[in-house]
């Protein structure tokens, strides 16, 4: 009987020493393998999208800007062919004007762009009044030069901080201004001979035009911006001959070359 128990207890024991503890939770001897359970608890891992770079800024641009411009000097306004003798008082006034004008831009560079500008100025007047004598005869003159021009330009410019809230920049421009002119000619004499010339002359003229520009850009959205700038702007001089009545002799009349002071105040719109 004390042997049958001996027996028993020794099987017990000797099963327990040859099946691992916990075989449920091993796998390999001596390593933890997670149950199902603790599998559940383990997060899904989260897909990390591919790299899709995005372009800096916009591409293209549209403008459209007005501004105020003043004559840097009182252009030289001369009329040959008629002699006037002597002038006893003369002077030459120049007004001036408003315009505006839209045109399409490209940024080529964070700090480098460029655009194609047209532009409408005002009627710019330059006249002359005088009196004058010559062989016994007195005279008073007023010739008038209504000079309304288009611009064409290209610009380029360099934006000395990269385009952000504020961007100083420098610019140059090159291109062809068109003159329509209108110029009327009046000389009321009296003395040795009594009469009156006159002329009323149209003609069209191109010529060159260059400008140099210094502004600031202020951009309140992603898309607008406000540009302000001043722009020295120069302009080749034009001419035109009339016929004048009562004198047997044509009279050319001829506004020199400008320069004008700008100050012009623009919206940009990007759109590309």
């Amino acid at each position: 009987m004390k042997f049958r128990a001996f027996t028993l207890f020794a099987t017990i024991a000797f099963s327990s020493l040859a099946t691992p503890a916990f075989s449920a939770d091993l796998g390999l001897r001596g390593s933890y393998a997670p149950r199902i359970k603790d599998a559940s608890e383990i997060p899904a891992p989260i897909p990390v999208p591919s790299a899709n770079p995005i372009p800096e800024g916009f591409s293209y641009y549209l403008r459209v800007d007005g501004g105020w411009s003043t004559t840097a000097g009182q252009p030289s306004f001369s009329e040959v062919s008629r002699n006037y003798g002597s002038f006893s008082s003369q002077r030459t006034e120049t007004q001036d004007i408003a315009f505006g004008g839209i045109g399409f831009g490209a940024y080529f560079t964070p700090r480098l762009r460029g655009d194609v500008t047209l532009e409408i100025r005002g009627s710019r007047d330059t006249e002359k009044y005088g009196t004058y004598s010559v062989a016994g005869t007195n005279g008073r003159l007023q010739d008038s030069f209504h000079v309304q021009s288009s611009l064409a330009l290209v610009n380029g410019y360099i934006d000395i901080l990269p385009r952000g809230r504020f961007s100083p920049y420098v610019g140059a421009g090159v291109g062809m201004a068109y003159h329509q002119i209108h110029r009327t000619y009046l000389a009321v004499e009296t003395g040795a001979q009594n009469r009156t010339i006159g002329a009323d002359t149209t003609a069209s003229r191109a010529g060159l035009a260059a400008a140099g520009i210094a502004g600031i850009t202020y951009a309140f959205d992603h898309r607008w911006a406000i540009d302000v700038n001043y722009r020295a702007l120069y302009m080749q001089g034009v001419s035109v001959t009339s016929a004048l009545s009562s004198v047997n002799v044509p009279s050319k009349a001829a506004l020199a070359d400008s320069w004008e002071h700008q100050v012009r105040l623009g919206l940009r719109f990007n759109i590309w």
